[in-house]
């Protein structure tokens, strides 16, 4: 494996899906997108899935996946860097903008304070961020979501853990961080 993940252990295909579907209703959030997404995964086959800490180079090559809300795009259609999605998020959150996406980033900043505080370490922690992919079509196969940004990447299955890990890293700094991880062997 590259720098970017470092794998804990290779989980079978029901375990990702019983955790994606685990973390979607923990959220609030569930959706008809994910439910087809996690449908596509469940007729995947051939594909293998870790447990992985994603270290600090990973977030470098992290795609986040085309966004929008009812008043704005928040990602622009092909994704964009992990890095770049950040930095708009906070120059929103230094001005003290509030939309509903906000307010979903300021509650994950908050989950994350707790985990911390609870274990020191988010690895050793039962939360992770989500899902990452090394194949875009992987992550969702639209070119809406997702062009081809080169190899090496990391496509986001999932969207707001991301960003708000991000702004929490801006304030406390760097801590690896429990991701599932599924490749398309080569």
């Amino acid at each position: 494996m590259n720098d970017s993940l470092e794998l804990i252990e290779k989980i079978s295909k029901d375990r990702l899906l019983e955790a994606w579907e685990k973390e979607d209703k923990a959220s609030g959030h569930t959706d008809m997108f994910m439910d087809q997404r996690r449908e596509e995964h469940r007729a995947h086959e051939g594909l293998n899935y870790y447990l992985a800490a994603l270290t600090e180079r990973g977030l470098e090559q992290v795609v986040l996946g085309w966004h929008q809300h009812p008043d704005r795009e928040r990602v622009k259609p092909g994704g964009e860097l992990f890095w770049d999605v950040v930095a708009r998020y906070w120059q929103e959150m230094e001005r003290n903008q509030t939309d509903d996406c906000l307010g979903r980033l300021h509650t994950i900043k908050g989950e994350l304070d707790g985990v911390f505080r609870d274990f020191e370490s988010f690895v050793m922690a039962d939360y992770s961020l989500g899902r990452l992919f090394n194949c875009r079509d992987l992550a969702v196969d639209s070119d809406q979501y997702f062009r081809d940004h080169g190899d090496g990447k990391l496509y986001a299955g999932n969207f707001h853990r991301f960003p708000g890990y991000g702004l929490w890293i801006k304030k406390h700094g760097f801590r690896p961080i429990k991701v599932y991880y599924c490749e398309r062997p080569a």
